[in-house]
């Protein structure tokens, strides 16, 4: 469950679809840039993110009410080689960009993590290694983890996920495996494939994306070409299919305390409605995702 929401908030977050309204005072297409962006939830809450940059390469996005809750970007020439994101000022996660024929080839993951650290503190749990280790004056666990990005002749991309092993140093395999694979012009297919022996966990999730051929509100950041591609299209999303089961078994009574909420089967639908400028850039997506008597909605306008 955690991957597919996270999978779909990099679809909101980057990417629009289809209504042409709103005036645009920028006659040059290749210096459009993200100024702000206000996210409004269903009951009215709002965040906005204030987006700074160096030319077209993005410095920064800063919660304007927070300035401790913010995202940094690192470049090396013109491309993305890290972000790191902060709250209440504090980093909680890095990630780390390696390159191949100007494709990413791997990304190294560290972040820091309460629940799977008391988790495995409480049951000394060795599955898969992961590398649980208090940082000083915090109750947190630093958590390293790493994708591999494999580009096949067929046109798909495979990712897979590795963990960290404090006690062998280097990364153990992680049998998790994502494909992303272009249908058409105009629809991807994301499959993730996930089974754990020890906990005999197996977890399958099926994504459809559709989208259209507008303008991406980020499309003119230095870099983030790659990142589009690696969230299944550069263009917009119209909607979403998630479809997913999850099955988990021989568990301890202790275990289904942290387990048993993730098992069963998921299916939800995601719409994204947008207001373009006339460049046909995004200046309001309203999103919804449904799933069984389940609505999340929210609005999102963008200031260029």
């Amino acid at each position: 469950m955690k991957k597919l929401i996270y999978i779909l908030a990099i679809a909101v977050a980057s990417f629009s679809c289809s209504k042409d309204d709103a005036p645009s005072t920028n006659t040059n297409i290749d210096n459009i840039l993200v100024k702000k962006i206000t996210e409004t939830d269903a009951s009215g809450n709002s965040t906005t993110y204030v987006h700074n940059y160096n030319g077209n390469k993005i410095v920064s996005i800063v919660n304007q009410d927070d300035s401790g809750d913010k995202e940094v970007f690192t470049y090396t020439d013109n491309l993305v080689t890290k972000i790191e994101t902060y709250t209440e000022g504090e980093i909680v996660e890095t990630s780390v960009y390696a390159y191949k024929d100007g494709k990413i080839d791997h990304i190294e993951i560290t972040y820091l993590d309460e629940e799977h650290y008391e988790f495995k503190k409480a049951k000394k749990l060795s599955a898969n290694k992961r590398s649980f280790k208090k940082t000083s004056g915090s109750e947190f666990s630093e958590i390293k983890e790493r994708q591999e990005f494999t580009y096949n002749s067929n046109g798909t991309i495979t990712i897979e996920d590795y963990d960290y092993d404090l006690t062998e140093e280097k990364f153990i395999r992680r049998p998790t495996t994502t494909t992303v694979k272009l249908l058409n012009g105009m629809q991807s297919e994301i499959t993730i494939s996930s089974q754990f022996e020890e906990l005999e966990y197996k977890f399958e999730a099926k994504l459809i994306f559709k989208y259209d051929d507008k303008n991406n509100y980020y499309k003119n950041i230095v870099g983030l070409n790659n990142f589009m591609n690696l969230s299944y299209g550069v263009n917009n999303i119209t909607s979403i299919s998630i479809s997913s089961i999850t099955e988990i078994e021989g568990l301890t009574e202790y275990e289904k305390m942290f387990f048993d909420m993730f098992a069963g089967t998921l299916q939800a639908e995601g719409t994204f409605d947008y207001t373009y400028n006339s460049n046909k850039f995004p200046t309001e997506i309203k999103a919804k995702l449904k799933s069984g008597s389940e609505l999340i909605a929210s609005t999102i306008k963008i200031q260029y």
